[in-house]
């Protein structure tokens, strides 16, 4: 019985069985008792009636008053199934109205000895019918005294068969109403266990749907009893799953959100070194479409020898690092791990970071002090070298004294400029530079800085044009900026460029852009080195730049002017055939 209604039903049909048929045997009992008893009183209200007749007959004989009583009342006797002998005082037969007397054996019963021995006695015997059937007698043997001598002995019986017909209606009526009571006791169970299971089985229900994610099922409440109390219970725990369910898919939509876009790489793995999470960034990091299993798979693959279990079991808050060069990338690999709500070690956490950005600034950076000392120090050790020689040798030939201060006035000249640009550099990565933004003419602009340079190309026997284009083009930008650019673009096309070169300068527009191409067929730029004209100090040909004046800086400041503009600048070139420079503005752009 899996039914909690069909248990009541049948709780309720049992307790109701168990007390009417308790109550039935009950009945049946103290019915037997009743009848039984009246049986007994029948039989001795009709000894009680013989002895009021011989009280009559007082001059008779007992036994022939008695006779004479039982010939007048044979009806009355019959009619009552009642059985009378008259017996003397040995309990000998002596006279019967029945006119098929069967008293032979109960002479020596037990009412008859006690009715000899002068104490009247009731008995219950089983003797065998006219029919042939067994049936109950009740006897009463009541003596007749003459003062203290027992003189007669009447001995009266009748059949229980009146009395078992009746108790046996009766006990019919009792089963029929078990019955009737127990098809009424059902139905009123079905029902008291229908509302009662009811709402346990919405209760069930709604746990399910629950179970199934869905949480927002909620119960009507019917009553305020306790089942009213349990669903109110229910549908408020519903409400706080539901609301902690959602707290806690929102946090961790947070985390998968974080790790998935997360810079550095992540790796979880359990208890056993199996790999149970990894973001994209671990998989981008390490350039491989699988990571393996475990944890030994993924370290041998890297060929760092390392111990899980050492890291499974390191301290509370410790972390051990450990640095590999992965196809040219530098990575920074962070061991840790974490802990269950029992404080005890559940797993390993590896960060990656890859730190091939950093390495190259930090190795941008010491070049970039190395380049700077060497800039510096070599202006100055000739400066300092020129005035020694004054010092020791005097001032006496003028055109050497002449010579020298012109060779340290370069020297310094050159030592102010590499200043300026460092400083300005420098501003430039503390955002301190100040712009004057305005309206201007960028077709004036390329033309008037055109015509300055031309007389430059021509001293070195090169062609300096630029294509016609008489539109104006209005730009916000800071025109000295912009000029100070191309004085940088147009310096080293002529720098880098021989005898009868051309240099070649246009400007090209469309909806959103302007580009102003300087375009040279000079000496070019070897492939290798294009990716690294923008950095400070760098040159293509060290001893070649420096000696035409150049601090390796001018490109690096004309980038940060472009990028302020919003702008970019792009250089093409093949070593040996020239190079091409664009500057692209972008139009209708606000500076900030």
């Amino acid at each position: 019985m899996k039914s909690v209604q069909l248990k009541l039903v049948v709780i309720h049909i049992i307790v109701v069985l168990i007390v009417m048929i308790s109550s039935g045997i009950f009945i049946l009992w103290k019915m037997e008792i009743y009848e039984y008893t009246k049986v007994k009183d029948d039989l001795k209200d009709a000894t009680s009636g013989m002895m009021t007749i011989i009280q009559k007959y007082n001059d008779e004989d007992i036994v022939q008053a008695l006779q004479n009583h039982l010939q007048e009342s044979t009806k009355f006797y019959k009619s009552r199934d009642m059985q009378v002998f008259i017996l003397d005082k040995t309990g000998k037969y002596l006279s019967t109205q029945v006119q098929t007397p069967s008293i032979e054996g109960r002479n020596n019963s037990s009412a008859v000895v006690a009715a000899i021995s002068g104490e009247e006695e009731f008995e219950i015997y089983k003797e065998t019918g006219r029919e042939g059937t067994l049936q109950e007698v009740v006897a009463f043997a009541k003596p007749i005294k003459e003062g203290k001598n027992v003189e007669v002995i009447i001995y009266i019986r009748m059949t229980t068969d009146a009395v078992k017909k009746a108790l046996n209606e009766e006990r019919m009526i009792i089963i029929i109403a078990i019955c009737i009571a127990l098809i009424i006791t059902s139905f009123i169970g079905y029902v008291f266990a229908t509302t009662v299971t009811e709402p346990i089985k919405a209760l069930t229900k709604r746990a399910k749907q629950m179970a199934r994610g869905d949480l927002h099922q909620r119960i009507e409440v019917k009553s305020n009893d306790e089942l009213g109390q349990l669903t109110k219970s229910f549908n408020y725990m519903a409400f706080e799953l539901n609301k902690t369910l959602a707290d806690i898919n929102s946090e961790k939509n947070k985390l998968e959100s974080v790790f998935a876009h997360m810079k550095d790489g992540l790796i979880v793995f359990n208890d056993t070194g199996q790999i149970i999470h990894a973001n994209l960034a671990a998989y981008h990091i390490l350039e491989y479409n699988y990571l393996g299993d475990d944890f030994y798979y993924l370290f041998e693959k890297l060929k760092i020898d390392i111990n899980f279990h050492e890291i499974f079991n390191i301290g509370r808050n410790e972390i051990k690092r450990n640095e590999v060069n992965i196809n040219g990338k530098y990575i920074n690999i962070i061991f840790t791990n974490y802990l269950n709500e029992n404080q005890k070690p559940e797993g390993v956490i590896l960060i990656l970071q890859d730190i091939t950005e950093q390495k190259k600034l930090d190795d941008m950076r010491k070049e970039f002090v190395a380049n700077v000392s060497h800039e510096l120090r070599t202006p100055l050790t000739t400066v300092k070298s020129y005035v020694e020689t004054l010092i020791d040798t005097g001032f006496e030939e003028k055109q050497m004294v002449v010579n020298f201060l012109e060779t340290i006035n370069s020297e310094t000249d050159r030592m102010t400029l590499l200043v300026q640009d460092l400083l300005e550099l420098s501003r430039f990565d503390n955002q301190q530079i100040k712009f004057k933004i305005e309206k201007s003419n960028i077709v004036e602009i390329v033309k008037r800085v055109t015509e300055q340079y031309k007389m430059h190309a021509k001293n070195k026997k090169q062609k300096l044009t630029m294509k016609e284009f008489n539109k104006e083009i209005i730009l916000d930008i800071d025109p000295l900026r912009i000029i100070q650019v191309l004085n940088n673009i147009l310096s080293n096309a002529i720098k880098y460029s021989t005898e009868n070169d051309y240099i070649y300068i246009y400007i090209e527009e469309d909806e959103e852009n302007v580009k102003v191409v300087v375009k040279d067929t000079g000496m070019g730029i070897p492939k290798e080195d294009l990716p690294r004209l923008f950095e400070r100090f760098y040159r293509v040909d060290k001893a070649r730049s420096r000696a035409m004046g150049g601090t390796g800086l001018g490109l690096a400041i004309a980038k940060q002017i472009m990028e302020y503009h919003k702008g970019d600048i792009l250089i093409e070139s093949t070593y040996g055939k020239g190079t091409k420079v664009t500057l692209n503005f972008v139009k209708n752009v606000n500076q900030t």
